[in-house]
């Protein structure tokens, strides 16, 4: 039987902590706590139900609120229907089918984080670690395109309702190509925050380090690459306080919802490195 180098846990959340996590939902949601609950389109789920959801993947995703420019998800695998995004009071395309479309950005690399860092976990037995690599270089780019992405659609939205922002505000939003260090420390005030985001915090730093892990192999400047598997499940946990925490952070302080996407990577199953 191979020896895999990294386990991670079976659940997002202990039974108890999904409990206490859905009962404060609730609460926010002005739902009271029953056996059941009735939703749109004649669906019911019971309380075991969504307390075995938060426990699976770290949250409720029936309870999760949206901005109206948000929609999950079109699709068409016909050659004969174009596709067209609704996005503020903009619209783009159409695009040809068959094709995707999405206004979720953030759920879309949010699900790539995952899906990368439990592949990389799952092949950790191979004997040269190709796969695990392979799997580990793509969630680093997914966790920084996550933060990036959000950065950015949060200033293309406020830059279609630019009242309050100077010239030079508008200017600042609407540079997308600065680093993204840049964005993190200047933008959010720009958005709306009170404050800046907190440089010494867990989240910022654990972004950094993300970051700093993901520009190595992009930019690939040494003539070599190295995988620690220790230091890869390091890694693979940042991405809760780095993506996670630092987004919910980011929309706390500018008064949006909490997405979905956004606690499922916050509460990530712990990844751990398995000596043999």
């Amino acid at each position: 039987m191979e020896h895999r180098f990294l386990s991670m846990e079976e659940n997002a959340m202990s039974a108890s902590e999904a409990e206490e996590y859905l009962r404060e939902v609730l609460k926010d949601r002005g739902i009271e706590v029953a056996a059941s609950y009735a939703f749109g389109g004649g669906r019911t789920i019971t309380h075991g139900g969504l307390v075995g959801e938060a426990m699976n993947v770290g949250c409720c995703t029936v309870l999760a609120r949206h901005e109206p420019s948000y929609f999950p998800l079109m699709a068409t695998t016909s050659t004969a229907i174009g596709l067209e995004i609704t996005m503020g009071n903009k619209k783009f395309g159409p695009i040809t089918g068959p094709c995707r479309a999405t206004t979720a950005v953030e759920e879309e690399l949010a699900t790539d984080v995952l899906h990368y860092r439990r592949e990389a976990v799952q092949a950790s037995g191979e004997h040269d670690f190709a796969q695990t690599s392979r799997a580990y270089r793509s969630y680093l780019t997914a966790c920084v395109s996550l933060v990036d992405s959000a950065i950015n659609r949060l200033a293309w939205l406020r830059l279609q309702q630019p009242a309050g922002l100077d010239v030079k505000g508008r200017k600042v939003l609407e540079n997308k190509r600065r680093p993204i260090l840049e964005k993190l420390g200047s933008w959010p005030v720009l958005l709306g925050s009170d404050a800046p985001l907190d440089e010494s915090a867990p989240y910022w730093r654990a972004f950094n380090q993300l970051r700093g892990s993901r520009n190595g192999y992009v930019h690939a400047s040494p003539p070599y690459f190295e995988f620690g598997l220790a230091r890869m499940a390091d890694d693979l946990n940042l991405c809760r306080e780095g993506c996670g925490r630092l987004l919910i952070e980011l929309r706390t302080r500018l008064g949006l919802p909490i997405w979905p996407a956004h606690e499922m990577v916050l509460r990530a199953p712990i990844v751990s490195f398995v000596s043999k």
